[in-house]
Parts: C-alpha cells; structure tokens; sequence
C-alpha cells in the first residue's frame, strides 16, 4: 500500500518527457497513435487510455492514479500466480512481490506516466 502512496505523492508534470501530454492532453486534444517512425518504432494503443481520464480531471493525480492502479492490477495478478504455484509458502509469496517491486526498472516504470512499457505489465 505504501507503494502506491509513493507513486501517486506529490504528482506533478515534469518538464522533459511529459511533453506529449502539455501540448495534447492539457490544451484539450486527443493523443492519437503514437510512433517514432524514422526509429522504427511504433505504438498503436499507447497512452489512449489518457484520452478517458482527460474527460473527468486534467490534473496530474488522476493520471498517477491510473498508473498506481495498474500496479496494483499486477500485484494482484502476481500474488494469484505465486499462490497457485506454492499454496503452503506465503512468506516466499510476499517476498517474491516485494523483490519484483524492488527492482529498480519495475519502479521506473511505474513512477512515471509516459512509459509506453507498462501497459506490457498489466
């Protein structure tokens, strides 16, 4: 639970890679498909769940709100897997999730709003 306080404490925009979403989502339009085409890659669905969230608040916690939401969906679903695996161990289930939140790309990831991997989590 502390987790989730962490991701959401003090949300604001950050001057840098937040830039998608001050001149999109912030001056009331929609993202549209996101790609980095001369480096090849591309991104269909990427950030279209911002366009939803923009409709009921444009301030920045309700958009960590979703990311810690989204941690939360993977912690669940890791805990339902760990318990199935080993149903007897609940302290290598509990320390199997807090080592997979510790690992320090896991974190990044959900730290930030403009990662386009962690739909990939979830």
């Amino acid at each position: 639970m502390c987790y989730l306080i962490i991701l959401v404490y003090r949300a604001n925009w950050i001057f840098g890679d937040d830039h998608l979403f001050m001149s999109t989502i912030l001056v009331g339009k929609n993202i549209s498909t996101f790609g980095s085409f001369k480096f090849g890659r591309f991104y269909p669905l990427a950030f279209l769940e911002f366009n939803i969230i923009k409709c009921i608040s444009n301030s920045p916690y309700s958009y960590y709100l979703w990311v810690s939401a989204k941690a939360l969906i993977t912690v669940f679903f890791l805990y339902n897997t760990l318990r199935l695996l080993d149903r007897n161990n609940r302290a290598h289930m509990y320390l199997s999730i807090f080592l997979f939140l510790s690992i320090p790309y896991v974190y990044l990831v959900f730290s930030d709003i403009i990662y386009l991997f962690f739909g990939l989590y979830p």
